[in-house]
């Protein structure tokens, strides 16, 4: 009796605030689910979506309810009052919920290990459903499934299943509920690096990305950017076609040690992400720095959810401090280059063309040295991209970013310049001081 009345409450506030009609609704039914035992710095980040998304993002009338993961159990459920952020924030009927929810993103006496129960999500969702608007969901929690019961199925150590296990019995993600129609589905994860390298994310990603649409949903975005994970855009997502692949468990990690020259220093063995592989008839080099320059993934983590564009970052190291890279880049059905010299076209753009000071000393140098090209485009094949050394004297390492339906990829490439000051463009592909990128094949199939 007390769910009766609580979704007949729910129902009736909801489309009072939202203005009912005969119109199809415009508002959503947000679903978030906290795991338990998930880091602060992700709890943090999972709040502050959350004040955006009360303040800011949802509309007047919106359902916000919050679920305890994997236990699947209910919290607290508000409908978004209307007014501006502080108007929203006062209302009594959320006043009344913020203690609850408030002791969901505190986590001091939590005793799990980030799991969210992923399976027994859509049947949540269900069971909770109040009204008719578009479904939400929210999933703030590890990626990679781990569930006690079920360790022939864990997803750790660069392991992912394989695409008929969506039809084996046994696997725990077939007997998951359909979702509601027109689902969409988020997933704040706690760091970026989650997994076995970019070949086991890329594969995990596509797993549960078939997993909901096998269950009539849309995974749009794994990302560890609260504001990334709250936001409220639709995108329409390629169907993917399941591979006749086997119903068991995959390993996809990374790859064993193998000898790569690393600049400033000897041969030694490191482990390399079997995803970034040296271009055609290029000796392995490494990529400039350990990590991608700060403001640079920032800008990378905001960009990755946008499933309609691509979005090819470079960064590159080179003993020359003056050393100035370009990328240039065009799409089939356009006349018009966007480089340093056409930064803005109506179908692309270059968000960054840095070149860093020469003081800057060799080792930070990595730090500076970056640009991203953004462009309009549902096929990766379409685009032609070149790397220019526009300055410098000596060889550069550069390494080539791409994220396209919202996954994430990288290549290696070394010029050897000199630099020609982008003189050689009608003869880029004899030129040192040039290179095209070369996609992987591979790539275009997700």
């Amino acid at each position: 009796m007390k769910s009766m009345t609580r979704t007949l409450w729910i129902l009736s506030f909801a489309w009072l605030v939202a203005g009912c009609g005969s119109d199809p609704p415009s508002n959503s039914e947000w679903y978030i689910f906290i795991a338990d035992g998930i880091d602060e710095p992700t709890r943090n980040e999972a709040a502050h979506g959350f004040q955006k998304l009360l303040g800011e993002t949802a509309s007047p009338g919106d359902v916000i309810h919050f679920i305890a993961a994997p236990s699947q159990q209910p919290v607290a459920s508000l409908v978004v009052p209307v007014g501006g952020r502080n108007t929203r924030l006062r209302h009594s009927d959320v006043r009344s919920q913020l203690p609850k929810i408030k002791l969901l993103f505190d986590g001091s006496d939590a005793t799990g290990n980030g799991q969210l129960g992923v399976p027994s999500v859509a049947s949540t969702v269900n069971s909770l459903r109040s009204t008719h608007f578009s479904p939400r969901v929210i999933l703030v929690g590890d990626v990679l499934y781990d569930d006690p019961h079920q360790q022939g199925w864990k997803m750790s150590g660069g392991y992912v299943p394989q695409d008929g296990s969506l039809n084996n019995p046994v696997c725990p993600f077939h007997a998951a509920s359909d979702f509601p129609k027109n689902t969409t589905i988020a997933w704040l994860s706690p760091s970026e690096s989650w997994g076995e390298g970019e070949r086991h994310r890329s594969a995990v990603k596509r797993f549960y990305q078939l997993f909901a649409q096998a269950k009539g949903a849309q995974l749009s975005r794994i990302t560890a950017g609260g504001d990334v994970a709250f936001k409220a855009y639709e995108h329409s997502i390629t169907k993917l076609v399941a591979k006749d692949d086997g119903n068991q468990m995959e390993f996809v990690g990374q790859k064993t040690a193998r000898t790569v020259r690393v600049p400033h220093q000897d041969l030694v063995k490191v482990k390399v992400d079997s995803s970034v592989v040296a271009a055609p008839d290029e000796p392995e080099i490494a990529p400039p720095g350990p990590e991608l320059p700060p403001a640079m993934e920032e800008h990378l983590r905001e960009v990755e959810g946008d499933l309609e564009t691509i979005t090819v970052a470079i960064d590159w190291f080179s003993e020359d401090p003056h050393c100035d890279m370009d990328v240039y880049g065009i799409t089939r059905g356009h006349d018009e280059e966007i480089s340093f010299r056409n930064m803005r076209t109506e179908y692309g753009n270059i968000k960054k063309d840095v070149r860093t000071p020469s003081w800057i000393q060799d080792d930070m140098a990595h730090m500076l040295h970056w640009e991203v090209l953004t462009v309009k485009n549902d096929r990766l094949s379409d685009l032609s991209v070149y790397l220019n050394c526009y300055q410098g004297t000596k060889p550069a390492t550069v390494r080539v970013v791409c994220i396209w339906k919202g996954i994430r990829r990288q290549k290696i490439y070394r010029i050897e310049g000199p630099g020609d000051g982008a003189k050689d463009i009608d003869k880029r592909d004899l030129s040192p001081a040039w290179k095209k990128v070369v996609w992987d094949k591979s790539w275009e199939r997700i």
